[in-house]
């Protein structure tokens, strides 16, 4: 590592909490820069970077890191989740809010399943319906032996399909975990 690099890396975890962070997977083709029959260039492999950007707003521009990885390092282990929030009610916001849920549950590293968002899909189960509503419910809460715990966001609420999840994650004797979605304005 050269000296500029040891001075971007002190930099960087010196830069702590102060700020804002993003973290990003970047990929891209390497060519050996010959041309092929159509025209382009032929990918000799591809390169995977993470890539840590941050800023405390004193700066103009912010400071990154780049660190090359392995293929085999972009999926590490993955934690097995199964995600509560609303859907009855404001379907079409609890649906956009369980969505921000996925999504914030995946960069913790979790592998969420949010059944609402699934089986609540034209042509599956009609969520006004209550038998198919409970079948819904039964066969996400299944799928509850292969999770590590139960994350309940309840930045909206906690309704009854909720607290129904939350006392079978109870009963299963599977951690229950309650979250807030720091960016979330509906």
């Amino acid at each position: 590592m050269s000296e500029r690099d040891n001075e971007l890396v002190k930099s960087w975890t010196e830069f702590g909490e102060s700020g804002k962070q993003v973290r990003w997977i970047v990929s891209y083709a390497v060519t050996d820069g010959r041309e092929n029959q159509q025209g382009g260039a032929d990918c000799v492999h591809i390169e995977h970077y993470v890539m840590d950007v941050a800023w405390t707003g004193e700066e103009e521009v912010p400071k990154f890191r780049f660190t090359r990885i392995d293929k085999k390092d972009l999926i590490g282990p993955v934690t097995p989740v199964i995600v509560e929030s609303p859907f009855a009610g404001d379907v079409e916001t609890n649906i956009k809010f369980a969505q921000a849920c996925v999504r914030d549950s995946l960069s913790r590293g979790e592998a969420p399943l949010a059944s609402h968002l699934l089986y609540t899909q034209e042509g599956i189960l009609n969520d006004d319906m209550p038998d198919e509503r409970n079948l819904g419910i039964e066969a996400g809460l299944a799928w509850g032996i292969k999770a590590s715990k139960t994350i309940v966001y309840t930045n909206l609420g906690i309704t009854r399909g909720m607290e129904r999840g939350i006392q079978r994650a109870e009963d299963e004797k599977r951690e229950v975990e309650y979250r807030e979605l720091d960016s979330w304005d509906g």
